[in-house]
């Protein structure tokens, strides 16, 4: 396996096509920090920046989903040790334009089950009309969240 970080343009270039294609790519033994990870996804474009308490300050790019916690018991990432489900649906993200989300595993965990699904295809026999109507409410949803996540 290629190391991400060596990749050629041309096998950049591949790579960005299959996940517009299938959706997903796994990529394996890959053994990058997070600062290397960060890297990695750059290549794709921008990357949006946090700073909640689940975004490490050396790397605000990377949002933590863990169930550990600390030595004094606050929460390492988000859930603590509440049930892992996990999802994302770019409702919170600020621009709604195109995003990937990027996940990097640091440990292995045998209980866990990783689902990745392309919704997109279910919107491909939509009307126009009905495709501007869910973009409309999406920006809705995510002006509001928006709005939640600066007054609580």
């Amino acid at each position: 396996m290629v190391n991400i970080l060596d990749y050629t343009d041309k096998q950049f270039k591949e790579l960005a096509k299959k996940i517009i294609q299938d959706g997903s790519v796994v990529l394996h033994d890959q053994n990058l920090t997070r600062e290397q990870h960060v890297e990695a996804c750059a290549r794709f474009g921008e990357l949006e920046k946090q700073s909640y308490w689940m975004n490490p300050k050396d790397t605000p790019e990377i949002s933590i989903v863990s169930g550990q916690v600390d030595k004094e018991g606050n929460a390492i990432g988000m859930f603590r040790d509440q049930e892992l489900e996990w999802h994302v649906n770019g409702a919170g993200r600020h621009k709604l334009t195109e995003y990937c989300v990027s996940l990097y595993c640091v440990e292995e965990c045998v209980d866990t089950v990783l689902s990745i699904c392309n919704w997109t295809d279910m919107f491909a026999d939509l009307s126009e009309e009905q495709k501007d109507l869910i973009l409309k409410s999406l920006k809705l949803i995510a002006l509001l969240c928006k709005e939640i996540l600066l007054y609580n």
